[in-house]
């Protein structure tokens, strides 16, 4: 995400001058930055550098994919919250991804005290809405956080793009994957009526059961590393790729599992097919050759973990993307197409 911010800066704001806050002398940066300068950082390195942050008064702060801070009990919310600054903006498109608290939060680094303290906002929106699905309340809440945000659909900015059309390819398991899957589920199933009635804990223990049969709908092999069943997903998989590169057509291709993408790449280095690749340990430096690579049309696919997508998709030129992941049941994998252009999605 940096790397993209001082690309992008450059490209559509060349009176700025970038500079990205953790390369040389830090301080030296801070203390000499000026009208003009950009400062750029991680909500990692702000975490763990706050103290000297909050030695600056800031004109502007911006915080792009502001989700990553919703959480009020997290030191990096705290860190976020001790900012100083004359104007405050954010950018996410999931404001709120699990309970209304998130968007309490947020609210309260761009605006504080719109919303009141979290005990006033769980009484009159947050409880109202989730747990009695109050009209009323979510109207007013609405109203209320609406002149703060400027929304813009895809359609009103690219106005060249075609209407997205949907596609869902059925992956069918055989009786042998059937049969491994199923043997599975009845595994998970035991395991569950077995635990102690205590709600976090069956919470905890549900979310790892579904982790496991959702790596399973990728491949067996995720579940059991030498286990010789076949995988229905990365049959498919294969039959898209080859329609592709018949084509001629470049592609990205996300997973939320690293070891499925490993799996994956087994079977590109097999074929000799020339790819990019990413994921959440990449360094910096080589994230960003890579994506240079591949700009320049070194590869014909770009394998990324979606835990590595703080890399903006508008630094990838390609023409279609698939995203082989798991949907909790298997079978289903959709895919969304602008054109012949295809966003990641989960399947």
């Amino acid at each position: 995400m940096c790397s993209n911010w001082i690309d992008e800066a450059q490209r559509f704001a060349p009176t700025l001058c970038p500079q990205r806050f953790g390369d040389g002398d830090r301080q030296q940066m801070l203390d000499s930055a000026g009208p003009y300068d950009l400062v750029i950082c991680s909500y990692g390195l702000l975490q763990s550098e706050i103290e000297r942050i909050n030695q600056m008064a800031w004109q502007t702060i911006v915080a792009d994919e502001a989700q990553a801070f919703k959480n009020a009990n997290t030191k990096r919310s705290q860190a976020m919250m001790s900012l100083q600054g004359a104007c405050r903006i954010i950018t996410t498109g999931t404001p709120i991804e699990n309970h209304l608290g998130e968007l309490w939060n947020i609210y309260r680094f761009i605006n504080p005290g719109l919303l009141g303290s979290q005990a006033h906002f769980n009484e009159r929106f947050a409880s109202p809405i989730e747990l009695h699905n109050d009209d009323e309340a979510r109207l007013r809440l609405k109203a209320l956080i609406r002149p703060f945000i400027l929304r813009r659909l895809k359609s009103e900015v690219l106005t060249e793009l075609p209407p997205r059309t949907e596609i869902t390819h059925t992956v069918e398991f055989t009786d042998e994957e059937a049969g491994f899957y199923e043997s599975l589920r009845r595994q998970a199933m035991a395991r569950i009526a077995e635990l102690p009635e205590h709600p976090g804990q069956q919470r905890f223990k549900v979310l790892t059961e579904i982790t496991r049969l959702r790596q399973a709908a990728c491949h067996p092999r995720l579940v059991i590393e030498d286990s010789p069943v076949g995988s229905a997903k990365l049959r498919a998989f294969i039959e898209i790729l080859e329609e592709l590169r018949e084509n001629r057509h470049r592609s990205l291709v996300f997973s939320q599992f690293v070891r499925h993408l490993a799996l994956l790449r087994e079977y590109l280095d097999q074929q000799k097919i020339d790819y990019q690749y990413l994921d959440g340990s990449t360094s910096i430096k080589k994230r960003k050759q890579a994506v240079d690579a591949f700009q320049r049309g070194e590869g014909e696919l770009f394998l990324i973990s979606l835990k590595a997508q703080d890399l903006r998709q508008g630094h990838y030129r390609r023409e279609d993307r698939q995203a082989p992941c798991p949907q909790t049941r298997p079978g289903r994998w959709p895919a969304r197409r602008h054109g012949c252009q295809c966003p990641p999605v989960s399947g």
